[in-house]
């Protein structure tokens, strides 16, 4: 089909309202695929959209609509809700009616999610079929068509289970670690803090036919990077965090305030950009989308209770005659920290530590200039606070601060968390070898050499009795198992 007709198409299919603004049109065509086109269009106030991606015959691969476009409606029940997926699924791949199963449904607070795929040995392929959100009231928020896969070959035997059980004790350590239980993420979550085992390493997974297990002991020390105790006392000032754009240092370059809009119910977005930027805005392209929305711009996310600093990236180039050291840099990133992480720097028992690297590892040269990059951990009574990592980049040619990025949670967070576990380690290490059960699945082999043998069969780590559920931490307190959601 023709440009114009599949944009046709697509605009029929999302059911695009006439006033909306078309602001990506995108072939591409990968040199092992189809050919695939992106539309996608905004409403003129620019916060919502949606966007169809079609195949070159016109067929529906990909569509998304933001929640806000959605009518309000009655919810019409779960029976009614299977259907209206069904429906919309065989409305745009009627040809896949007995090609895929229904391997997932989940109903959930503000949408029902629903997943089909091909499958194996009862088990689905994973990257086949296609997967489909709607709202309670049956309006489709979003699809996405995988498409098929060779059957791979059925093994003849499989590996016990108490094999891998013993593999599991032997391999697996517990170390303590502070999580904030998001909901999103963890079955039962509350947002709270809690002082937790976490099994290491967290994903070990095992070879269904000869029972090894998956990747090697370096791989996972890969995951340990070498991290060092840092003094960083914090300034004697009442100013706690100073201006948020001095911070950032927007008064180092002629900057104009672009936009600012809620990213979420806790952050803030804010954009600077050049005042002599150069925009095309005929290039619909994707890359022509991501050029208007990201050269020549700095951005910046900030609390938007306490105002404080989240994060920012500079992706303007700033002219500088400088040529630091990495430890010159890291004076910068010194006093930097001292402003920006002054609240964290409050809080009793909370400490940072710093990545080992050599100068080499941390520099990287972009655009004639040089960049030391450095990576704090934070730790509470010595026990780390679960992926609360500082990291910026400090430019040797000009001194200033280039990117920053802090942790997601507040201070004040910390300040009650009780910090003595009740568990000990070979406690906790029990009742997680005992409560693991294994889970037959398919692994997708992306550098498979034929299609025949683009899957793998493996065993995951379960908790007993969940059908799927694999365990993420144990409560160092009362042993209860935090599942991920």
């Amino acid at each position: 089909m023709l440009i114009d007709e599949l944009k046709q198409k697509a605009a029929v299919t999302g059911s695009v309202p006439a006033h909306f603004n078309l602001i990506i049109e995108d072939v591409q065509e990968p040199e092992d695929g189809e050919t695939q086109v992106l539309f996608v269009w905004e409403e003129p106030s620019g916060e919502s959209g949606i966007s169809v991606t079609l195949d070159a015959a016109g067929r529906l691969l990909s569509y998304s609509v933001d929640e806000e476009l959605c009518k309000e409606a009655a919810p019409i029940g779960e029976e009614a809700l299977r259907e209206r997926a069904r429906s919309f699924f065989l409305s745009q791949r009627p040809e896949d009616a007995d090609r895929f199963l229904l391997t997932e449904s989940r109903f959930e607070e503000r949408s029902v999610f629903f997943e089909w795929a091909q499958t194996a040995l009862d088990l689905p392929l994973p990257q086949t079929g296609a997967f489909m959100r709607l709202t309670l009231s049956g309006e489709v928020t979003s699809f996405t068509y995988k498409g098929t896969a060779v059957s791979p070959p059925l093994p003849a035997s499989l590996a016990q289970p108490e094999r891998l059980r013993q593999q599991l004790a032997e391999s697996v350590r517990m170390s303590l670690a502070i999580v904030k239980l998001i909901p999103a993420l963890y079955a039962g979550g509350d947002n709270r803090l809690r002082l937790v085992y976490q099994p290491e390493p967290g994903y070990r997974r095992f070879d269904a036919v000869t029972g090894l297990a998956q990747g090697t002991d370096a791989e996972a020390e890969e995951e340990h990077e070498a991290y060092k105790a840092y003094e960083l006392p914090p300034e004697e000032t009442d100013d706690s965090l100073g201006g948020l754009e001095e911070l950032i240092g927007i008064s180092t370059y002629p900057l104009v305030r672009d936009r600012e809009r809620d990213m979420d119910e806790n952050l803030k977005g804010i954009v600077w950009h050049a005042p002599d930027r150069e925009e095309n805005p005929e290039d619909l392209s994707l890359d022509g989308y991501f050029r208007r929305r990201m050269e020549e711009t700095v951005k910046a996310t900030a609390d938007k209770d306490t105002g404080r600093l989240r994060s920012f990236i500079w992706m303007i180039r700033r002219p500088g005659k400088l040529a630091l050291s990495y430890e010159e840099c890291l004076e910068r990133a010194d006093a930097f920290l001292r402003k920006a992480m002054h609240d964290w720097l409050q809080v009793p028992g909370l400490a940072f530590y710093v990545q080992e690297k050599s100068d080499e590892d941390a520099g990287s040269e972009s655009e004639g200039q040089l960049r030391y990059f450095f990576t704090w951990q934070l730790r509470y009574e010595d026990v780390p606070l679960y992926l609360q990592f500082v990291t910026l980049c400090v430019n040797a040619s000009t001194g200033y601060v280039d990117r920053f990025s802090g942790p997601d949670w507040n201070p004040e967070e910390i300040r009650n968390l009780a910090s003595a576990a009740k568990l000990n380690a070979d406690e906790a290490h029990r009742l997680y070898v005992e409560a693991t059960d294994f889970k037959l699945e398919w692994e997708r082999d992306y550098d498979a050499v034929t299609p025949e043998g683009a899957y793998h069969l493996l065993y995951t780590p379960i908790l007993k009795g969940s059908g799927r559920s694999r365990i993420a931490f144990i409560d160092a307190a009362s042993g209860e198992f935090v599942t991920q959601a």
